[in-house]
């Protein structure tokens, strides 16, 4: 039996686990372990480990709560920057790697990390999208930023939008195979303020918030209507700002830790 020491904590209310792989071994079995711990509803979102880098401040794999690895999950680099540099291993400036693309980060406060992000590619422009709409969205995009985000644009009260019937609908659409997609649904209130639920892929649900997905709903608003920076992007868990940086943009929000903890696991033989 071992013991891994984990801190739980939450960008805007996506939360996650995060492990220091540089101090301790992982199970073997680590899907298992990650389907245990971030188990929905009593979980995470997902799971990040930090690694040693041979050139950067850290290396950083993230998981899905499903055990499948993910490309690119905005909040949870900056709870890991957070993390990082409470433990010492960076500084206030920090530059990580994630499946071989870096980043750069900055501490801006005790709970707030702001992450540089590259610029959001379209994928699919409004009018290859348009068999998709129904009478409930006014246009739809697909954004890569990091990871695929098709953004729904809502035609009124987004709170009235079943995330998780039309999330698994449009996530696992012909359209977006094979990868599938994260699904944002979004508006705009009238003080410029965009509203954003997401649909995350991975997690298969319905999450409090998204780092790429409030990347993606800004690259949006822009793309379609020429909204000016910085934009702040509203999820059901907290706020996060969005602004224009050389070579794409910058996503800034709470990164806070909320618990740390052990858990035990029944696997004798590590990595």
């Amino acid at each position: 039996m071992a013991t891994i020491h984990f801190y739980k904590m939450h960008g805007a209310g996506n939360d996650f686990v995060l492990v220091d792989g540089l101090s301790q071994r992982l199970p073997k079995d680590l899907t298992s372990f990650i389907r245990k711990i971030c188990k929905r509803h009593t979980g995470a979102d997902g799971l990040m480990i930090i690694a040693h880098h041979p050139h950067l401040g850290f290396q950083l794999s993230y998981y899905n709560a499903d055990g499948s690895e993910g490309e690119m999950c905005g909040n949870g680099a900056r709870c890991a920057v957070a993390l990082a540099y409470r433990l010492g291993i960076v500084g206030k400036e920090a530059t990580f790697e994630i499946q071989g693309v870096s980043y750069q980060a900055s501490v801006e406060g005790a709970e707030q990390i702001r992450i540089f992000m590259h610029q959001a590619k379209l994928l699919k422009p409004a009018e290859k999208l348009t068999h998709l709409l129904t009478s409930e969205y006014r246009s739809m995009l697909l954004l890569e930023v990091g990871v695929p985000h098709l953004i729904a644009e809502v035609v009124g009260d987004l709170s009235r939008v079943n995330v998780e019937i039309e999330g698994r609908r449009l996530r696992e659409h012909p359209d977006f195979l094979p990868r599938g997609c994260n699904v944002n649904f979004v508006s705009r209130t009238s003080g410029e303020r965009i509203k954003i639920r997401t649909y995350e892929r991975g997690v298969e649900a319905e999450t409090l918030a998204c780092g790429t997905g409030a990347v993606a709903a800004a690259a949006f608003f822009k793309m379609q209507y020429g909204l000016e920076w910085p934009l702040l992007v509203q999820p059901p868990g907290g706020l996060l700002s969005i602004d224009h940086s050389e070579g794409g943009c910058s996503l800034s929000g709470p990164a806070i830790l909320v618990f740390e903890g052990h858990v035990e696991t029944l696997e004798d033989k590590q990595l």
